[in-house]
């Protein structure tokens, strides 16, 4: 009898013993949180609390650094004479930090060596990274700048990986919300316009025409940012001289009348170099600009290649005084692709059936189109820019001083560079030309 007992009480230790491993097994697998299920009419708006820039982390600012060679080097492959055009970097650097955060092996590492700091990149780097970005734009209460992401994942093809999810959530406060691409292309066309309508402010109410019932999933990254000048400017007509030689009146903006002895100069920040002379004009606070950047004995091109192989020495020596400005009103709107750019600056696996984005979803898949909207406006009050970035593709079968300056005259009445950037942390929002 006693020996019974003593079978039935070892017995009982040991299943209490098993009952906790496997409680501390499933308190692990419940440590992923289950996507909510949202019908995808409803896409969520999800936006990043306000924070602050605050001491970033090495990793962080490397990446940081990063993004002025991206920009550039963007936008001088886009560039063609003749063609205006505006880009958010910074929305396309979102997406594909996000394509990055679930990709593996060599399509990772040439994400990496492209936004990122390439070798000793690091998938928490990259998290970090978008969060610490995301909750400091969202902290400045003068100017109006924030990021949205989300993911749509076609049910009929795949399923996202939970922890994926987990950390789109978490870092890029990004939603995931699944859809059958066949069954539901109406609502899915409707939630994702009438997400785009909203964190665009309506600027781009219309990001698809169509659901394509083919791709495995739709990444989505936008940017919105509103700011006003510190002294609004006035507008009036003048000439402006395009590329082809044409002259035009268009509509002008010019420093206000009155500001200094009624002169119409405003003490802004200059700089005059080697090609090209440059102004900045602050928003909101300050943290926040505005850069012209307006070529004087060189073409366009040879400044847009001169800033590309060194960003650093755009913002070197500059210095404040009495600046008369004028540049014309901008009002562009863009629709670029961007596949063959980012081919051209070195990533090319993830668009190719030897992509490896096995972290992203059960199935892997690869990029097949990425593409970028944008609205952009400057006028005599500020700025008000919006963009989202699109990417999607089809699954892949398994498969691995004192002295008081002279008064300086920027007339921007020819083709120039212009850009935004956010000046705690040099970020650039958005960069474009003018033609």
């Amino acid at each position: 009898m006693r020996t019974k007992l003593v079978f039935i009480a070892m017995t009982a230790l040991m299943l209490a013993s098993c009952n906790k491993v496997a409680d501390k097994v499933n308190e692990q697998e419940d440590s992923v949180p289950e996507k909510e299920a949202v019908a995808v009419k409803e896409l969520p708006v999800s936006y990043a609390p306000a924070g602050s820039f605050g001491t970033l982390s090495d990793a962080v600012k490397g990446i940081l650094m990063k993004q002025w060679d991206f920009s550039f080097g963007l936008l001088s492959g886009m560039y063609e004479e003749g063609e205006s055009l505006i880009v958010s970097p910074l929305s396309v650097q979102f997406a594909l930090g996000m394509l990055y955060a679930g990709a593996d092996g060599q399509t990772a590492a040439e994400i990496a060596d492209v936004i990122g700091t390439g070798e000793s990149m690091t998938k928490e780097a990259m998290l970090s990274y978008g969060k610490t970005v995301m909750e400091g734009l969202a902290g400045d209460d003068a100017v109006t700048a924030r990021i949205a992401n989300a993911l749509v994942v076609n049910s009929a093809q795949t399923s996202v990986k939970r922890e994926y999810a987990s950390n789109l959530l978490s870092n890029f406060y990004a939603p995931s919300i699944d859809a059958d691409f066949n069954e539901e292309a109406d609502d899915i066309m409707k939630g994702v316009n009438n997400w785009s309508n909203k964190v665009t402010e309506g600027r781009i109410p219309l990001l698809l025409d169509r659901v394509n019932p083919e791709v495995a999933y739709y990444l989505f990254s936008s940017l919105y940012l509103k700011g006003e000048w510190n002294l609004p400017m006035v507008e009036s007509t003048d000439n402006f001289i395009h590329a082809n030689g044409d002259e035009e009146t268009i509509p002008f903006l010019h420093t206000s009348d009155g500001i200094v002895g009624g002169s119409g100069f405003e003490t802004l920040s200059y700089a005059q170099k080697e090609g090209y002379e440059l102004v900045r004009r602050g928003l909101g606070r300050e943290n926040y600009a505005f850069y012209v950047v307006l070529p004087t004995g060189s073409s366009l091109a040879a400044v847009l290649e001169s800033v590309k192989e060194n960003p650093a020495a755009v913002f070197q020596d500059m210095k404040a005084g009495p600046v008369w400005m004028s540049m014309p009103a901008i009002s562009q709107k863009g629709d670029v692709d961007l596949k063959d750019v980012l081919g051209r600056l070195g990533i090319e696996k993830v668009f190719s059936s030897g992509s490896d984005l096995s972290q992203m979803f059960e199935r892997n898949s690869k990029v097949g189109q990425i593409y970028q909207k944008s609205s952009f406006e400057v006028n005599v009050l500020g700025l008000e820019g919006a963009s989202v970035t699109v990417v999607d593709g089809p699954c892949l079968s398994p498969e691995p001083g004192t002295e008081v300056p002279e008064p300086f005259f920027f007339i921007a009445d020819h083709p120039f560079l212009y850009f935004v950037r956010e000046e705690t942390t040099g970020l650039i929002l958005y960069i474009g030309v003018y033609e």
